[in-house]
């Protein structure tokens, strides 16, 4: 299983072990965890890479609001 390091966008006490994050701070977990923080409503983490045994890949999110036109209903 891959290990993730991710980055806390926000200070927060994850719920699974009590350990408490800051901002800017480097979390390494499993894949699994990983996209539980990932896709937390929260927007726990801004950040993700992994590393595997020939590369490195990343990935970096971008959070944008619906626009007035998506809004409106034809």
């Amino acid at each position: 299983m891959r290990t993730y390091k991710l980055v806390a966008a926000i200070n927060f006490t994850d719920v699974h072990t009590d350990e408490k994050y800051k901002a800017g701070q480097e979390l390494n977990v499993s894949e699994e965890r990983a996209l539980e923080l990932f896709s937390s409503p929260n927007h726990l983490v801004k950040y993700v890479s992994h590393e595997d045994d020939t590369d490195i890949a990343s990935i970096c999110l971008l959070y944008t609001s619906p626009s007035p036109r998506d809004r409106t209903r034809s």
